[in-house]
């Protein structure tokens, strides 16, 4: 059984010593936009917004009043 090999380290589109100062302030800035990018969306995907959970209670009880009423009229009358 081959044994698991270490990840790789990720490779540059350019390597550092070819960019020019502006491809290099380009280059961050972009690097700086997709972490920060990343992030909003670990944030969003924790978090859920108060419609959401409101919308969930209210479905939630509409059912649960939904089968109390069927057992009612099933069984009680």
């Amino acid at each position: 059984m081959p044994e698991p090999q270490a990840e790789e380290p990720r490779m540059a589109i350019y390597d550092e010593e070819e960019l020019t100062p502006e491809h290099a302030r380009r280059q961050a800035i972009f690097e700086q936009t997709m972490l920060v990018e990343s992030t909003d969306a670990q944030d969003q995907n924790v978090e859920m917004s108060p419609t959401i959970l409101i919308g969930v209670a209210v479905i939630i009880s509409g059912a649960v009043l939904l089968v109390g009423a069927l057992f009612w009229n099933l069984f009680l009358t």
